[in-house]
């Protein structure tokens, strides 16, 4: 929140700064008030340009985090995902997903029907790109390249891996076309008069890349030049001048000043809609999407914060918990039995919790429960005790049918391991199976 009202200020005041400067430019000399107006509508563009990228860019992203947790749930699942992929993107035309870098799969299939069973490996130039996403590990931008279907278009590849975070199974590719010829229409670059402007930086090599857009000779004595930054690259942005445009009537000063405090807003609500895409997207990577509580992933994050505070290790401990017999649920009663089962105990875990303790849904039907400021495992091991006690007198009603949560919960003190955070979590891991265990053979 601190972040957002600093950078919103600042760019108010750089804002007002720009506009002020201009009109007094304006009143000395109409040429200084024509650079500087055309500067704003080359940031503006830039602006539209890293923003539409960069928020497809992440879209996309999250289909290849799904693909890398559950690949078979994307095969099978591929219509509606794709679907939704494309209705929420701004300028993607289509999505492929290409097991073994053969394209077995793609969204929308009409007009892309030629594209279905295209090995990468064949095809040198795409192959690059590929390659070089598996091996950097990381998404990587191509073009614009010239399209059969017609137009211009921007390829992302995403690299996917089936055992994140070591990054060694690689299972495929997912590739997203941006429409080019849109996303240039909506940056405006055509619309801008009074100067001569190109972009470079093919296959978002930058600087270094190749021309796509405008005249080279433009970068041979540019009057400006803009990076436009994304995800795996960027491109470059420079504009020159055109003299007579520069000589721009004194009138035009008052029209201007309403003109340019107008981008100013545009400009900061493209701001904010970006922090706001950027906020949510954090959220989305911490928390589950089922229950609401944390995910497996901001719980070791918390774990390594500990970890780290100082070399006398923070006093805490940890709940290992499963549900006992929840396939049975699953397979009599339904995947929604299932799930609600799960959300009741999630929001029964957090009530009975303090509100400073973290509690994560670590996958399937195990949780885990970061108990900060206990001094031993004899409290921990109480707390359990409690929660096992709550849960047997508090059932789960589904459809009419009644439950009773049963938990196997076990408990780990940070006093107890002298190593890591995962030695910890290996130890309430092993503890919950133990009780686990017996009490199925206490129920033979």
């Amino acid at each position: 929140m601190l972040a957002a009202t600093i950078v919103s200020s600042l760019f108010v005041a750089m804002s007002v700064a720009i506009v002020e400067q201009i009109l007094q430019a304006e009143r000395i000399k109409h040429a200084a008030q024509a650079r500087n107006n055309l500067n704003l509508q080359l940031m503006t563009a830039k602006g539209l340009l890293e923003s539409a990228v960069v928020l497809d860019t992440y879209i996309g992203n999250s289909v290849a985090t799904l693909a890398t947790v559950a690949p078979d749930v994307v095969v099978s699942n591929w219509s509606v995902i794709a679907g939704q992929f494309i209705e929420q993107a701004r300028f993607a035309r289509s999505v492929a997903l290409a097991p073994n870098d053969v394209i077995g799969y793609i969204y929308p299939l009409q007009g892309n029907e030629k594209a279905l069973g295209l090995d990468f490996r064949s095809q040198t130039e795409q192959f690059k790109a590929v390659q070089q996403a598996r091996e950097s590990k990381d998404v990587v931008i191509a073009g614009p390249v010239l399209l059969v279907q017609g137009g211009q278009g921007v390829i992302i590849r995403y690299p996917v891996f089936t055992d994140f975070p070591l990054n060694q199974q690689y299972w495929g590719n997912i590739s997203v076309v941006i429409d080019f010829d849109q996303l240039l229409d909506q940056a405006g670059l055509a619309e801008i008069t009074g100067a001569n402007i190109a972009l470079r930086g093919k296959d978002a090599k930058g600087r270094h890349g190749a021309v796509f857009y405008g005249d080279p000779a433009v970068f041979a004595q540019p009057d400006i030049e803009m990076p436009i930054s994304f995800p795996g690259g960027g491109w470059l942005l420079a504009a020159r001048y055109q003299q007579d445009a520069l000589m721009l009537d004194s009138p035009r000063a008052h029209i201007m000043r309403v003109s340019l405090y107008l981008l100013c807003i545009v400009g900061y609500i493209a701001l904010f809609v970006f922090y706001q895409a950027y906020k949510r997207s954090k959220q989305y990577a911490y928390y589950d999407e089922l229950t609401g509580i944390a995910n497996r992933r901001l719980m070791l994050k918390r774990l390594q914060e500990l970890e780290e505070q100082s070399s006398d290790r923070a006093q805490y401990a940890l709940l290992n918990i499963d549900l006992n017999k929840f396939k049975q649920i699953n397979d009599s009663y339904g995947h929604a039995a299932g799930d609600a089962l799960l959300k009741f105990v999630a929001e029964q875990l957090k009530a009975k919790l303090r509100s400073s303790d973290l509690v994560a849904r670590m996958g399937g039907d195990e949780f885990m429960v970061l108990l900060y400021r206990l001094e031993n495992l004899q409290q921990a091991q109480a707390q359990a005790a409690k929660l096992q006690a709550h849960f047997a007198g508090h059932s789960f009603i589904w459809q009419g049918s009644e439950f009773t949560a049963s938990l196997s919960i076990g408990a780990a003190h940070s006093n107890e391991v002298a190593g890591s955070a995962e030695d910890l979590i290996m130890l309430a891991d092993k503890r919950m199976y133990q009780l686990k265990t017996a009490a199925k053979d206490a129920s033979i």
